[in-house]
């Protein structure tokens, strides 16, 4: 009887773990499974390819075994996700709808616990909108948006409103409007990723609790955008070679930019409206402008941080004083001329980042002919002779000497 039972068991087994998979070779096979799928099932697509507006309303696995490319023929999603506990691998999605207004998508993402892995993105409207979803992953995918000359006409490829929790980690993408758009979502973490040829890498907005991680934006109209956040963790990223801003802050509370570097962009940082961050190792170099200060942003603690090599270090654009420096540690500046007898790697003066000549030349650019004249040079000398006539500044107490190497 024994015998019996567990044969019964091992027939039952495997006639419904081969019975789970169901492999489709064309558009009428795909929509067929699609209907008549299951909870837990696996649709594998033979190599092909399968032209249609396809819907996944069960939890299933969609898995290429092959070349496998998705299209909509560009009209409309090409595949739409309106059920949970989905994984889709391994196709190439091309030519979808481009209508803005509706959201034209590749994958337009209805779901939760979706992950979107190992898959290539062509031609699409949006590449990916999730939408209202919780726990989703985008992980090693490849997009390459759209080549309007109209930066407004492209979508954006990575489209997240209303997301909690989710993760968007070692892809590529290239060109699009905003490779990354985030809207109204928490704890959504960016990891690792590349960006090239967008308007803005990675744009947050109404968006809090999250982490933007080792990323690299370059080649872009700004690099990393966040704004109208709370609690942002912006730690070793790259930008470098963006058209205007490499980071940029707009009413940022509670956050931390930490040892990230922002290279050869027109400004490395813009801080505007933004308080009671933490700004602490990282390298602003051979920018046009290092850092771009607007009014209301004080009160952010900035130290341990390299200048180094910006045509101007710091543009201060506030009436008030602030100080750059922990209780006993500054910022190293490439243009910090002073001394240090007691050799603990601190100067012995302290520094005005911002100077009178720095105000002058910030407020009216066309004076930069006048960088070295005797009259500003004269000017300077009196600033430094009767502090008095300094104008209002940035200030760090205590300059390093040397480079921070972390």
């Amino acid at each position: 009887m024994d015998k019996i039972l567990i044969f019964i068991f091992i027939f039952f087994f495997f006639n419904v773990s081969a019975n789970s998979n169901k492999h489709v070779h064309n558009s009428y096979d795909l929509l067929l499974a699609l209907t008549n799928s299951k909870n837990g099932e696996s649709i594998i697509l033979e190599s092909g390819v399968y032209v249609g507006n396809f819907v996944i309303n069960k939890s299933i696995n969609f898995i290429s075994n092959g070349n496998v490319v998705l299209t909509s023929g560009g009209v409309g999603n090409i595949l739409t996700i309106e059920s949970s506990n989905v994984n889709v691998k391994g196709i190439l999605f091309y030519n979808s709808g481009k209508d803005m207004s509706v959201s034209d998508s590749c994958i337009f993402i209805n779901g939760s616990n979706v992950n979107i892995i190992n898959n290539f993105f062509s031609e699409c409207g949006f590449s990916l909108w999730s939408n209202e979803s919780t726990c989703n992953y985008f992980f090693n995918n490849i997009f390459i948006g759209g080549f309007d000359d109209i930066l407004s006409d492209r979508g954006n490829t990575l489209h997240l409103y209303r997301n909690i929790n989710s993760v968007i980690a070692d892809n590529f993408i290239i060109n699009g409007r905003d490779g990354v758009y985030i809207t109204n979502s928490n704890e959504v973490s960016i990891n690792r990723n590349i960006f090239t040829n967008v308007r803005f890498g990675i744009h947050y907005m109404f968006s809090n609790k999250c982490n933007v991680v080792s990323n690299i934006v370059c080649d872009s109209m700004i690099g990393i955008a966040v704004m109208y956040s709370k609690y942002v963790d912006l730690i070793n990223n790259f930008a470098y070679s963006n058209v205007t801003h490499g980071l940029f802050f707009r009413d940022v509370l509670y956050s931390r930019i930490l040892r990230n570097k922002s290279l050869y962009n027109k400004d490395g940082v813009l801080f505007g409206d933004s308080y009671f961050n933490d700004v602490i190792n990282n390298d602003i170099i051979k920018n046009n402008v290092g850092m771009k200060v607007y009014s209301g942003s004080d009160d952010n603690l900035v130290y341990d941080n390299n200048f180094i090599s910006n045509n101007l270090q710091v543009q201060f654009l506030d009436n008030r004083k602030i100080v750059w420096n922990s209780n006993s540690i500054g910022n190293f500046w490439s243009n910090y001329v002073g001394w240090d007898l007691n050799f603990d790697g601190i100067g012995d003066k302290k520094f005005y980042v911002t100077n009178i000549s720095d105000w002058i030349l910030s407020s009216y650019p066309i004076l930069k002919i006048m960088f070295n004249s005797p009259a500003l040079v004269l000017l300077q000398k009196i600033e430094n002779q009767f502090p008095s006539f300094r104008k209002f500044s940035i200030i760090d107490n205590y300059p390093l000497m040397r480079p921070i190497i972390w």
